[in-house]
């Protein structure tokens, strides 16, 4: 999300109103089994998290080579891990499945579609002008379907209706890259702004995201969508002195992904945007519908309560630009989730309440917000005047160290 200075120019088209509601999950069905091995009375909602994201992430491998799994969710509320699998468990699966049931509570639930059945079915509507975005809803029930404009008219696309799966219409979800603490120096620390020239003698601001190794060379992460191959980015916010951060390579437009050639180092500021503190990162996790999440932009700050809606979300930006393996977070109460200029800052697993982050578990990078009913009015404090939004949309940390053969730095 590119945010400019020096008149603040942007292109932002907000629709009407959008809700979050229609794509909360019942709880699980009768013919799943959850063991002993949840929440205790009184226990924090974020260590449970923590706990079942651990268990889904050493259940994961055992997947491998399969084909019936249709998401997983982390129900931190309800103590639980759920499964939505298409057919039979295969042996390994379901093997390993067991062994995570002695600590945590799995729940394995029936899904209609498998998820890659799901994803099988999204070119052919992505390639209608009105669709902006497309996701495989994690109980394979159905896929998500962003549109432009009202649920009517998209019923009536004939892609939507030959398709061969259910679909959910998500009306008047448009969404639009934003991008931009102050003044960092090397090694530089996700989090922090980074600036570059504009035509018209604006300024460019985006946000530094995780310090990456790659080949032993340590480099940044940030949004694809902030600059070129080739070119150079400087340090902080353009109010001080222009010096060189580093220059862009791997540049990875449809991932919107890239590298910033800049020595790096393990930690993220977190706390508002004129915040001078930092954590170090832990490992990398992955993400699962339900997590609640943090985001941490240099121009809006810290925000936390962000849960998970959808995993490998599938994007159109203003019927051109396709944008694919994102995340879909919405904040719980409307609150900001992230705003123009804090594209490529990081976003972490939330693991505290109140809303906060103790520990870094990098989950991505931030990439669009959404306008329209998903706009708040007030940002509360920032670097400068920005739009935010409730949503964002942001590029999965693991798709990105597997396109770059990178490891993060910590």
């Amino acid at each position: 999300m590119r945010r400019t200075r020096a008149g603040l120019a942007t292109t932002v088209a907000f629709g009407l109103a959008l809700t979050a509601s229609a794509f909360a999950l019942a709880g699980p069905a009768a013919a799943g089994s959850t063991a002993a091995g949840g929440s205790a009375v009184g226990e924090d909602v974020m260590d449970v998290q923590m706990r079942l994201i651990a268990a889904a992430d050493r259940i994961r491998p055992s997947m491998a080579g399969t084909t019936g799994l249709a998401g997983i969710t982390v129900e931190a509320e309800a103590g639980e891990l759920r499964i939505y699998w298409k057919g039979d468990l295969p042996e390994p699966v379901r093997d390993t499945i067991d062994r995570e049931r002695r600590t945590v509570a799995v729940s394995v639930l029936p899904a209609r579609f498998s998820q890659g059945e799901l994803e099988a079915a999204a070119p052919a509507i992505l390639a209608e002008n009105a669709v902006t975005g497309v996701a495989p809803l994690p109980d394979g029930s159905a896929l998500l379907v962003s549109v432009h404009d009202d649920e009517p008219s998209a019923r009536a696309l004939p892609a939507i209706q030959n398709a061969t799966v259910p679909i959910v219409i998500d009306p008047f979800m448009r969404p639009m890259v934003a991008a931009g603490r102050q003044q960092d120096t090397s090694p530089y620390s996700g989090g922090s702004t980074f600036h570059f020239p504009r035509p018209n003698n604006e300024i460019g601001v985006c946000t530094t995201g995780f310090a990456v190794q790659v080949a032993a060379v340590r480099k940044m992460l940030s949004a694809g969508h902030c600059r070129d191959d080739g070119d150079t980015v400087y340090e902080g916010n353009g109010t001080g002195p222009a010096n060189a951060m580093g220059t862009i390579s791997g540049k990875d437009a449809t991932y919107d992904t890239l590298l910033i050639e800049a020595d790096s180092t393990g930690a993220v500021y977190f706390g508002p945007y004129s915040s001078m503190s930092s954590k170090p990162i832990q490992t990398v996790i992955n993400n699962y519908p339900h997590t609640l999440v943090c985001t941490s932009g240099a121009v809006t700050g810290q925000h936390c309560d962000i849960r998970i809606v959808a995993v490998n979300q599938t994007i159109k930006l203003d019927n051109v630009t396709i944008m694919k393996g994102l995340v879909r977070g919405e904040h719980r109460t409307h609150d900001v989730a992230a705003g123009l200029g804090d594209s490529g800052g990081p976003v972490v697993a939330q693991d505290a309440i109140p809303a906060d982050f103790l520990l870094v578990y990098p989950l991505g990078t931030i990439s669009v917000i959404a306008g329209g009913g998903a706009k708040v009015d007030n940002c509360g404090p920032t670097l400068m005047d920005t739009e935010c939004s409730w949503m964002v949309f942001y590029a999965d940390i693991n798709l990105a160290l597997a396109r770059y053969s990178a490891t993060i730095v910590n």
